[in-house]
């Protein structure tokens, strides 16, 4: 009985730790997107034409970090390709 409590007390709080993380992750985005914009000093027609530019280029380095996750890259080989992706954006 007390081992089934634990496991639902266990179960509850990975639950509640998902959601949180789920919900902090949207509100960071959003954090990052007004810091970037201010920082940048980007216009409303700047931001409008930087964003979706800068999405493919987040898009772009994460598929290339999963590929060599799931491909067992070595180091310097995925560090040769996130740089062939900044040279491609810069």
């Amino acid at each position: 009985m007390y081992d089934m409590k634990k496991m639902l007390l266990y179960l509850s709080v990975f639950f509640c730790v998902q959601v949180l993380h789920a919900q902090d992750g949207s509100r960071l985005e959003a954090l990052k997107i007004a810091y970037l914009t201010r920082r940048l000093n980007l216009s409303p027609q700047e931001a409008q034409r930087f964003w979706p530019v800068y999405n493919q280029y987040s898009d772009e380095l994460r598929e290339t970090r999963q590929a060599a996750k799931k491909n067992a890259t070595n180091e310097l080989e995925l560090e040769e390709a996130v740089l062939n992706v900044r040279k491609k954006y810069n």
